[in-house]
């Protein structure tokens, strides 16, 4: 599509079929979408949003790019205001908010702000705007939702889903206010994590021999094999192992991990011997581009169903499953794991393999995908027989 200079390129997604207009504005690209799948409808929403943030689009510098949101900001306090239906919708389509922020996310944030308004409307139902909403309604409503509010499992919320609204509404009122944010005032709570299991070589090895079984049934069972080693050798998310294509695997696996979409980020992964030879026979199927074509269709329709036969096969295995676990019908056990087994046990897993093996840390952050940061605050577990093999490191006096 035509691009008009210096007012950004509309474009269609090719995944999606939506379209959405990219501008650079001081070196920053900004990404919005446009919410039509239609080409006339597109230009005039995009002709709309170039009109509606001019200023924005203009400024020439660090500096008048912040001077033109404030003056936004400012122009929306001093004027008629937000209404509440359009709180999330002015949110999404500001050119101040993150630009690379996740599809997923996005769609977290608008049913976080729904749900804060369906508590708001019956209990404060003269307040019609979002900047009426001060330091008294949020915790009022923080309250309500560590006290009262019960999940679609009837269970109260945990501390880590409580910390995730209060931040969710922070990060959507930011826009919205510049340093009178209600929900900064709110203190999170302190998250009772659970660590990921870190399996051993030999429950690695047992989770393998579940499949020699031929007793053991399992829908998709040789897909599902070839599942299991993926994320063993490659230390990829479920979601990720899911949708490789065979486009994806030359002598190495290259493809940009869902979480990352947003940056665009492109993961680079070693195939191990162990890999290649399971992998190598796999022939496409009815034209499908997909590695594992009847479980892709399979999670697209009901990712459950492929989690708890992941859940069987550690059950299988001989390895306990997790409080989660316990509660879904199912699956049949009767003792529960302290630590979260799953399929991201083996990313865990393969984490800390590759460190105990000395691989460098910038190049771990390469395969995973994930920054040094993370991968030493969440995914290294090195235990204590490991530490002490560090013993002859130690200085000598």
């Amino acid at each position: 599509m035509a691009r008009l200079k210096g007012q950004g390129t509309v474009y269609q997604d090719k995944k999606s079929g939506f379209y959405y207009i990219k501008i650079v504005v001081n070196g920053k690209q900004i990404v919005k979408s446009l919410k039509t799948k239609k080409e006339k409808q597109a230009l005039k929403n995009a002709a709309d949003f170039r009109k509606d943030n001019q200023n924005i689009i203009n400024a020439q510098t660090k500096e008048e790019l912040a001077v033109q949101i404030h003056k936004a900001r400012s122009e929306v306090s001093i004027g008629k205001g937000i209404l509440l239906d359009d709180g999330y919708n002015f949110f999404h389509a500001s050119p101040a908010r993150k630009q690379n922020t996740a599809d997923g996310t996005l769609k977290n944030y608008e049913r976080i702000y729904n749900l804060f308004i369906s508590w708001l409307r019956p209990n404060y139902p003269n307040i019609t705007k979002v900047e009426i909403v001060n330091k008294e309604i949020a915790h009022e409503y923080a309250q309500y939702l560590w006290s009262s509010y019960r999940t679609y499992k009837a269970q109260q919320m945990s501390e880590n889903t409580y910390n995730y609204h209060i931040g969710a509404l922070q990060t959507i009122f930011d826009i919205f206010t510049e340093n009178k944010n209600p929900w900064k005032s709110i203190e999170r709570k302190d998250e009772n994590k659970k660590n990921h299991k870190l399996l051993s070589k030999d429950e690695i090895r047992s989770i393998q021999q579940v499949f020699v079984d031929e007793s053991f049934y399992l829908l998709h069972k040789n897909e599902m094999e070839i599942l299991i080693n993926l994320g063993i050798y490659t230390g990829l998310r479920l979601i990720d192992c899911v949708h490789l294509k065979f486009e994806n695997i030359n002598s190495v696996i290259k493809t940009i991990p869902f979480k990352t979409k947003g940056f665009k980020k492109t993961v680079t992964i070693p195939i191990s011997p162990q890999l290649e030879s399971r992998i190598s026979a796999i022939e496409k199927t009815n034209g499908s581009p997909y590695l594992l074509p009847q479980i892709q269709e399979r999670y697209s329709r009901n990712p459950d169903g492929i989690k708890n036969d992941i859940k069987k096969v550690f059950i299988k295995a001989g390895i306990k499953p997790d409080l989660e676990g316990r509660q879904n019908k199912h699956l049949k056990y009767t003792d529960q794991e302290d630590e979260i087994t799953g399929f991201h046990c083996f990313r865990h897993t393969f984490i800390t393999e590759c460190v105990k093996n000395h691989m460098d840390i910038v190049r771990l952050s390469t395969i995973t995908g994930d920054s040094i940061k993370t991968l030493q605050k969440y995914y290294i577990h090195l235990k204590d027989d490991v530490i002490k093999k560090e013993a002859d490191k130690l200085p000598c006096f």
